[in-house]
């Protein structure tokens, strides 16, 4: 019977282990939550940017936005009524 116990355990001896250094694997496993978490980082930050910027020129006084655009034209003046019902510019 010890010679039965014996073979078994040299048997699961020379069985690989699926982590052969556990410390190799922790070290692994901490350098890829570092990598994410500074992605994530800058991620965070490139959006927060962004919607800085959309609040910032969606608060600016149409005035400081320079000149009409192509497309876009001044407001021509409203016609003056005189009460007479004809309109003059």
């Amino acid at each position: 019977m010890n010679d039965v116990r014996q073979a078994i355990r040299q048997a699961v001896q020379a069985m690989p282990t699926p982590i052969a250094d556990p410390e190799r694997v922790r070290r692994t496993v901490d350098r890829r939550k570092t990598r994410r978490r500074i992605t994530a980082g800058g991620v965070a930050f490139l959006v927060a940017a962004a919607g800085l910027v959309l609040v910032v020129s969606a608060l600016r006084s149409p005035s400081s936005m320079g000149p009409a655009g192509l497309g876009e034209s001044e407001l021509s003046p409203t016609p003056k009524d005189n009460g007479d019902g004809v309109c003059t510019p």
